[in-house]
């Protein structure tokens, strides 16, 4: 009896075919490659293939002596299933595959995970609801820490208030402000983004929705990179602001880089999500800094003597009013796209996009390809400095270093970045609630059309694939597509609605960063991780949303407590 692995098939082959033969199987994944032989049977003889069910496998039967193909197929097996192929004796007969034990429900788990939190939502606002009755303030003098939008907003209007009399004119009117200003759809936004970040950086059940993609294609888990919005414009004041929290950012991400006995100065990696975050926050203030543009009010704009050009100026001037800066950053945009196109890489296509190795082509062509000019520019920089077990080594089998947040992407880092100070200025120049979710809501739609005119809506066969691991420009247009759309709802239900507090992921957005680094440093500690269990998908699954779980639960205390750590 084979004991099977997690995401593992068991393909029995019986071969009636009056010679021997060849069974080759490749994943579909693998695009473009080679179908490799796993198993060779006599007439008469069996065997039996261990398969991946991730992906549908491409399947095909060969006569080993003359190469002649008696049958392909493709087929999408179960986890933990059993299968029989059946090799005819001619090869006019077609081949087929039988079921002998059923697989499992894969994403069973992920159901009652579900499940398991909504009754748990259910049962907490039933305890809200409880507490705010009359009857039970009577009963007990334990204060509310959790409260609702208008609650807290309420009390916020109240200190206000109180102060006023002690406070400074001045002071009292920058205290109003900020807290005019807070918007809890943010905070919100940036912990939804932070807490799905944690969990797939615990593993998120070892689901593959959860895992990045070998090479070209979105999941979940390539959607939660962190946004670079703010919501006011920069002046010149604040550039060491600007470069004391890039170099903040930049030294954590090496720390993290070098934790868990990864300190080798000879081989620690220096590129990161944080490193990258920082670049970008870095380039994109300086030249909001130098070359953005303050808002106006309306007495102090300028006004065009033509009514209509006056109306379509006032509709778009947050993009009009920083037009330099639009102008560089897409300048960014094409130095990537030329750099990425025709640097000549040796020993490979000028141009390519693709993953590279031994599989593709004649096994040579692409063999050190892995990424293009990006890989190639990584490579001859960063040297042993940079990730060197990347994901497209499993299906690919490439051999090559590869960092997915190498150099050459942070070129398109930094017009992600822009996009969300995009999403900050329509906050700026926009004070009406359906301005805000429309703009937002039309830039959504922009982007996400953008992106699939790239791709071709197609996950291999476009112009600009998406790609996460080279950073591409349809994946960057993607992913600021449903930035902008979950903002936009986050901002409609917490801020306009009310209909939800944000809680708690609010609670996670203001303390994102010590979230982020934390989990980086304690991923292997218990009770984040422990050992000893099958790894299965609801083992697995339990464990990740249970440390996910506990980093929510820091958050709100935290908050709790009013301790934020900003960088």
């Amino acid at each position: 009896m084979i004991d099977l692995e997690r995401d593992t098939a068991l393909l029995h082959v019986t071969n009636a075919y009056p010679t021997t033969v060849d069974v080759l199987l490749q994943s579909s994944d693998c695009y473009k490659c080679r179908l490799v032989p796993v198993a060779s049977l006599s007439n008469g003889g069996t065997a039996d293939v261990i398969t991946d069910t991730v992906y549908p496998a491409n399947i095909a039967v060969v006569e080993q002596n003359t190469s002649l193909s008696l049958c392909s197929l493709s087929y999408h097996f179960g986890e933990y299933g059993h299968y029989v192929l059946n090799i005819p004796p001619h090869e006019t007969s077609p081949c087929e595959i039988s079921v002998t034990q059923d697989p499992a429900d894969t994403y069973l788990a992920i159901w009652v995970a579900c499940g398991v939190y909504a009754v748990l939502v259910l049962l907490f606002n039933v305890f809200l609801w409880v507490r705010r009755r009359p009857w039970f303030t009577k009963l007990t003098c334990w204060q509310n820490d959790v409260e609702d939008n208008e609650t807290q907003r309420g009390r916020q209007s109240q200190d206000i208030e109180m102060r006023s009399n002690s406070t400074p004119e001045s002071e009292q009117g920058l205290t109003e402000k900020k807290a005019r200003e807070r918007l809890r759809s943010l905070d919100t936004f940036r912990g939804l983004c932070i807490t799905v970040m944690l969990f797939v950086n615990f593993g998120g059940g070892g689901y593959w929705i959860f895992q990045h993609p070998t090479w070209n294609g979105l999941t979940i888990a390539d959607t939660v990179f962190p946004w670079g919005m703010r919501k006011r414009t920069s002046t010149r004041r604040v550039v060491f602001r600007v470069i004391t929290r890039s170099a903040k950012l930049f030294l954590v991400g090496f720390f993290l880089n070098a934790g868990h006995g990864r300190n080798d100065l000879g081989t620690v990696r220096v590129p990161g999500v944080l490193q990258r975050l920082s670049i970008a926050y870095l380039v994109s203030g300086f030249i909001e800094c130098f070359v953005g543009k303050e808002r106006k009010s309306s007495d102090e704009r300028s006004r065009l003597t033509n009514p209509t050009l006056q109306k379509i100026h006032n509709a778009l001037r947050d993009i009009v009013d920083n037009w330099a800066a639009w102008l560089l950053h897409l300048l960014i945009l094409v130095i990537h796209l030329i750099i990425t196109f025709l640097l000549p890489v040796p020993g490979c296509p000028t141009g390519y996009l693709g993953p590279g190795g031994p599989l593709l082509g004649d096994g040579v062509e692409y063999l050190n390809c892995t990424g293009g000019a990006a890989g190639y520019i990584d490579r001859l920089i960063l040297g042993s400095h940079m990730y060197q077990t990347p994901t497209v080594r499993v299906f690919y089998k490439t051999k090559v270093a590869f960092d997915p947040e190498g150099i050459l992407g942070s070129l398109t880092t930094i017009f992600n970045c822009f996009l969300g100070l995009q999403a900050g200025k329509i906050l700026v120049y926009y004070k009406e609630h359906s301005s805000r979710i429309i703009r937002w809501g039309l830039w959504a739609v922009l982007m996400g059309l953008l992106a699939t005119l790239l791709c071709k809506g197609t996950q291999n066969d476009g112009w600009i694939p998406v790609n996460k691991n080279l950073w591409s420009l349809s994946y960057v247009l993607a992913l600021c597509s449903m930035a902008y759309l979950l903002l936009a709802l986050c901002y409609l239900l917490v801020d306009v609605k009310k209909w939800w507090s944000g809680w708690p992921f609010y609670c996670c957005g203001m303390n994102s960063i010590l979230l982020y680094a934390g989990q980086n440093i304690l991923y292997d500690y218990f009770p984040f991780f422990w050992r000893g269990v099958p790894l299965t998908h609801p083992h697995l699954l339990t464990m990740d949303l249970v440390g996910t779980t506990l980093w929510v639960i820091i958050a709100v205390y935290l908050h709790h407590i009013k301790f934020y750590v900003k960088i």
